[in-house]
């Protein structure tokens, strides 16, 4: 089908989400999709589960690794064996909301869009909801060298606009973006009201064995993007980065209070 969903999903040891992750795609109003659901060498119920879900539902189309490769590895591998025309990516420890995909392929053919994204909630490791974040409408290459304000678990792009990009070894979505926002410049979804009426597509999950969780990581990987992949002259890198940083402090004090958007 011609705006089939391809959804991509790697794991790693997330017996304790998985489950949850997998029933808010099986709940989506919009019918049409594979879920492309690659275990990276779990040591825990993992894979039992997923096979579970397998065995329910046809179109969760599982790989199992044998070992653990990464999470660029397994998203990859899902990438390639990608059947639709709309990517869609969900952390195995994220939550959607149930229409989150019919909003977005909806407004992505309305708004002709490369690539788009939306708010999303931030849960703890319990559910309990600790806060929103709300994008920017649009995001720029050279917005997203400042910040990455696209939630993984919110983004979805067009094959027929920009081909079939990769994930990357050190920040792994993020550099993904940046292939993308070379060419394209992407959008929020749905476009917000005159009243700035965004919703929230997602519930981002941060825990102690997240990376949103782990600042310093971050950090080093994000100044490792600047240097090694995208070899930006030190006065640049730092320029970027101190964007980066203050950002990251901004984003930071949303996460941790209510925001006025709804849920789609």
């Amino acid at each position: 089908m011609h705006n089939l969903v391809s959804i991509i999903i790697p794991n790693f040891n997330n017996e304790r989400y998985i489950a949850a992750a997998l029933d808010s795609v099986l709940a989506q109003s919009y019918a049409h999709w594979e879920a492309l659901i690659v275990d990276d060498g779990s040591k825990d119920s993992s894979q039992s589960i997923i096979a579970a879900y397998a065995h329910k539902d046809s179109r969760i189309k599982p790989t199992f690794f044998p070992r653990n490769q990464g999470v660029s590895a397994a998203r990859n591998y899902a990438l390639s064996q990608a059947k639709g025309r709309f990517i869609a990516f969900l952390d195995a420890d994220d939550v959607w909301e149930a229409h989150k995909l019919e909003v977005q392929v909806s407004t992505m053919l309305e708004q002709d869009a490369a690539l788009s994204y939306g708010g999303y909630r931030v849960i703890d490791e319990s559910g309990a909801m600790l806060g929103g974040f709300l994008p920017n409408s649009t995001i720029t290459y050279n917005d997203m060298l400042k910040t990455c304000q696209i939630g993984n678990s919110t983004a979805m792009y067009d094959r027929d606009k920009v081909g079939t990009p990769q994930a990357g070894i050190i920040r792994h979505d993020y550099e993904l973006w940046l292939s993308i926002l070379r060419d394209h410049c992407a959008y929020i979804s749905p476009p917000p009201p005159p009243l700035d009426d965004i919703c929230y597509l997602a519930r981002i999950r941060i825990h102690s064995q997240s990376d949103t969780a782990n600042k310093l990581k971050s950090a080093h990987r994000q100044w490792q993007v600047y240097r090694e992949i995208l070899q930006l002259p030190l006065h640049k890198a730092a320029y970027y980065f101190a964007h980066y940083a203050v950002n990251g402090v901004i984003k930071h004090r949303f996460y941790r209070k209510p925001s006025k958007a709804r849920v789609c």
